[in-house]
């Protein structure tokens, strides 16, 4: 871990110049690259308002910043890791770093702000998202998607995860989906919307640089497929869709 006298925004921002290269070497392969499509598909589906203008708040390599600059007009990214942002650079969309407790942006300038696994690496979440409901236009969305800590595996799981791997700092932590759903509602947003997502394609697939067990099983991208069909079905099965990894909210901007 990083020294213990630095703020949690300076030991992000080292943590993700180490892993930039990390980054690059998750997304390689073809089996990643279905899994990712996954993700993003289950995110833009949950979206409701025109997306005319368009913020990646957290945005780094641009996994999805270019399936959101194909569906707009405008789409920036924005993100505390310059070394993060050179991998999205190829995108041709605006890049803007800064830290997502205050967003250098005005008042009501986008349609929708979009989080993919954001808000967790963030110092203070309700001030993130204060500064995320400043910029959305009256009527405007948030789009997110974050661990997971509603099942008590995966609670116990991403602890021993966060605190012995190097790969994530010692402050960030999953979240409990009623917790996210009150605190969302705390800082004015309403006509809020969940869905559920990550189970075996989430652990198999969607992290090669982690554990790379798909590298050497034949037919890795026929079975990831087959996997991420599963998973749309365990997603919707009452009871076993709570074990989730990851929760995906729309949210809007009420006033």
């Amino acid at each position: 871990m990083s020294g213990p006298h630095k703020s949690h925004l300076e030991r992000e921002i080292e943590l993700h110049k180490r892993l930039a290269a990390h980054y690059e070497d998750r997304y390689r392969d073809a089996f990643s690259q279905v899994f990712q499509e996954e993700w993003n598909r289950v995110l833009l589906a949950i979206n409701r308002v025109p997306a005319d203008r368009v913020l990646e708040l957290g945005c780094g390599s641009g996994i999805l910043l270019g399936k959101l600059k194909a569906r707009s007009r405008f789409a920036v990214g924005f993100d505390v890791s310059p070394d993060m942002m050179r991998l999205a650079r190829p995108l041709g969309a605006p890049l803007v770093t800064g830290n997502g407790s205050v967003l250098p942006f005005k008042d009501a300038s986008f349609d929708v702000v979009s989080c993919r696994g954001v808000l967790h690496h963030l110092p203070d979440v309700p001030a993130a998202l204060r500064e995320i409901h400043r910029v959305l236009r009256p009527g405007g969305e948030l789009i997110l998607s974050e661990p997971s800590n509603d099942w008590w595996l995966v609670r116990f799981a991403r602890e021993l995860m966060y605190r012995f791997s190097d790969r994530f700092d010692e402050d960030d932590e999953g979240f409990r989906s009623q917790s996210l759903h009150a605190l969302l509602q705390s800082v004015g947003f309403g006509d809020l919307r969940m869905e559920r997502f990550g189970y075996s394609a989430y652990v198999l697939a969607g992290f090669p640089d982690h554990l790379p067990v798909l590298r050497y099983v034949p037919g890795s991208v026929r079975l990831t497929k087959l996997m991420v069909g599963l998973d749309r079905v365990w997603a919707k099965v009452p009871g076993l869709r709570n074990m989730s990894l990851q929760l995906v909210f729309s949210a809007k901007r009420l006033a």
